[in-house]
């Protein structure tokens, strides 16, 4: 490229998908089991302290399962 250095990442996300310099599926696997465990850990919260069942399904499908299907 003409002499200009052109920089090198090991990974980097786009679209909501983090892609590796070796194409596989690791990194990104993680990522989204990380952020579902955190909501996950709140949604346990909320059950502990008696909220009912239909808002804790609702609580479920609006951050944690968009974050497990964001990349289908």
């Amino acid at each position: 490229m003409e002499g200009i250095a052109v920089e090198r990442f090991s990974c980097f996300r786009s679209l909501r998908i983090n892609i590796s310099e070796d194409l596989s599926w690791s990194h990104h696997t993680g990522v989204v089991m990380k952020a579902a465990r955190q909501g996950l850990f709140y949604l346990r919260q909320l059950r502990r302290f008696g909220m009912d069942s239909r808002k804790l399904s609702n609580f479920y499908r609006c951050p944690i399962e968009s974050v497990l299907a964001g990349s289908i």
